[in-house]
This record gives structure tokens, C-alpha cells and sequence, in this order.
């Protein structure tokens, strides 16, 4: 299962295939990414304001790292509603009403998903990310098969939901259990990005991830 994603490819088709990447994550397109963080942070905020209290891995931490990828990769902002119900991290999403594939749910539903994108972008170019998406070539000039990029596309999605989720979770906990550290942080924001390399040096998602392979081998 998924052998033909991007992580067990070998040479020759993994480094042009990784290559592709590099391409789609321009200086401006970034930018452009940090500005709807940026915004989305405060539309969140506002949702859990009004709801008073949360769990805050499925209200904010998933949702936040599911529609900035998103939005990174060029989805629509009016598909970004049917993605936040993909992957939310709620039990019952993705036609798994007991909540346990949820992840093999994600690849089932993002693929057809890039796939029809792709091809229509290739067909009809208009002036926005996933035609950008869809035109990226390998390093010879060669365009990629619709799938190779598809691909690509769903596993850069999948797997960033799991390790920046676990960071923003981690980083709250520690805000939560030291409060001190959260008011210093709060008159020193100059402060948050050591904080963050904290976080990661601490309790890394990868690490996180490793713990739980290792304990699913063990079962």
C-alpha cells in the first residue's frame, strides 16, 4: 500500500520526483501563505471564542495545519470547507464512522480530488496555484504524469497534518502547565520563535510519530 508515493521510491525516480517540490514553494507563493495564516489564525480564534471552551488539538491544531496546506497547494477557498470536513481529526470523518482509517480516508478522497484539478488546469491554465501545481516539470523539461503529481500533492499534505498539529498541541501544553512562560512570551514576542525550536527540540512530532510505530510493532 502507497508504494508509489514520494518516502519508498528509489533512484532514479526519487530525486527528480522530490525535486518537483522545491519547485512549488516559491519565496512568493510562501508569502502569500503566511498572509492567510496570518488571517485564518484570527477566524479560528474568533470560532473558539464563541464556543467558550474547546479541545484545542480538533478545534484549532488540526483545522489550522489541514487549511494551511491547503492553501499552500492551491485548493480553492471554497473547497476549504469540504478539506476541514476530511480531515478534521473528528471520529466519523471520511466515511469511517468509527474513526479508525481516517488516514487512509485522506488518500482515498485527496487523490481523485488533485487528480481532477490537475487534469482541468492542464486543459484550461488560469492565473492560480494549482495551475501552477499542475505545469511544474522535472528538472530535464519532462511534465510529470497527472498521477506523479497527485502524488506528490497528497502525500505533502498528509504528511505535514501530523507533525505541525503535535507541535501546535505541544506548544500550548507547555503555555498551559507554565503560565509563566505564556505571560513572557506575551511581553516579549521576539521570544516565540525560541520557543518554537523549544518545542521541537523537547517533544518532536517525529519523535511522537517514531514512539507510537514503535509501539504499533510491538502490538
Amino acid at each position: 500500500p502507497r508504494g508509489a508515493q514520494l518516502m519508498p521510491l528509489d533512484p532514479p525516480r526519487h530525486p527528480p520526483s522530490r525535486a518537483l517540490a522545491a519547485k512549488l514553494f516559491t519565496p512568493n507563493r510562501l508569502k502569500q501563505n503566511e498572509e492567510f495564516m496570518a488571517t485564518f489564525a484570527d477566524e479560528l480564534i474568533e470560532e473558539l471564542l464563541e464556543r467558550g471552551e474547546v479541545e484545542f488539538g480538533d478545534a484549532y491544531a488540526k483545522p489550522f495545519t489541514l487549511l494551511v496546506i491547503a492553501d499552500l497547494l492551491g485548493v480553492p477557498p471554497e473547497d476549504h470547507e469540504t478539506f476541514r470536513g476530511w480531515l478534521g481529526g473528528q471520529r466519523g470523518t471520511a466515511g469511517d464512522p468509527e474513526g479508525r482509517h481516517v488516514g487512509d480516508q485522506v488518500f482515498a478522497n485527496l487523490e481523485p480530488y488533485f487528480t481532477r484539478y490537475i487534469e482541468q488546469r492542464r486543459a484550461a491554465p488560469s492565473a492560480d496555484v494549482m495551475s501552477h501545481l499542475a505545469s511544474v516539470r522535472f528538472a530535464d523539461g519532462e511534465l510529470p504524469d497527472v498521477m506523479d503529481v497527485v502524488r506528490l500533492a497528497a502525500v505533502l499534505f498528509a504528511a505535514g497534518q501530523e507533525t505541525t498539529a503535535r507541535l501546535l498541541m505541544s506548544g500550548m501544553r507547555v503555555l498551559c502547565e507554565q503560565p509563566d512562560v505564556a505571560e513572557e512570551l506575551r511581553s516579549d514576542p521576539a521570544a516565540i520563535p525560541n520557543f518554537v525550536e523549544e518545542c521541537l527540540r523537547l517533544e518532536s512530532p517525529i519523535k511522537g510519530s517514531f514512539r507510537l510505530a514503535l509501539c504499533d510493532t510491538e502490538l
